[in-house]
């Protein structure tokens, strides 16, 4: 014959599990709902992610258009800097052909003692 002891705390621990049971069982449309909700939020987070790849890549394109216009607009800058120095250059080269020097000009003639009063 078996030697058959009841354990004491048996119906103390199946009393605890159907509670525990109970407890999980009434919390599981919370945690359906939630898990739901975190499926529409990993949803939402890649499309989020896609879309800031999509606008990454056109600031990179942004970026390099920007850079190639800057590149232009440094090159016409050094241009016109060259081409106003050689204006600068005409310019004085002008100045100097059209309107000598004071000390290089011959004395004006004076025609003062030709002039005559002029009768009333």
């Amino acid at each position: 014959m078996l030697n058959w002891r009841r354990d004491p705390d048996y119906e103390q621990r199946m009393r605890a599990l159907r509670i525990d049971i109970e407890r999980i069982e009434s919390e599981m449309p919370q945690t359906e709902n939630e898990t739901e909700q975190i499926k529409r939020d990993t949803e939402q987070i890649k499309r989020d992610t896609e879309q800031i790849r999509k606008d990454t890549k056109l600031i990179e394109k942004d970026i390099e258009l920007i850079e190639r216009d800057t590149e232009l607009i440094e090159k016409d800058i050094e241009r016109l800097r060259r081409e106003n120095a050689r204006l600068k250059a005409m310019n004085a080269s002008t100045r100097q052909q059209c309107f000598p020097p004071a000390s290089s000009l011959s004395p004006a003639l004076s025609t003062a003692a030709d002039c005559e009063p002029s009768s009333p």
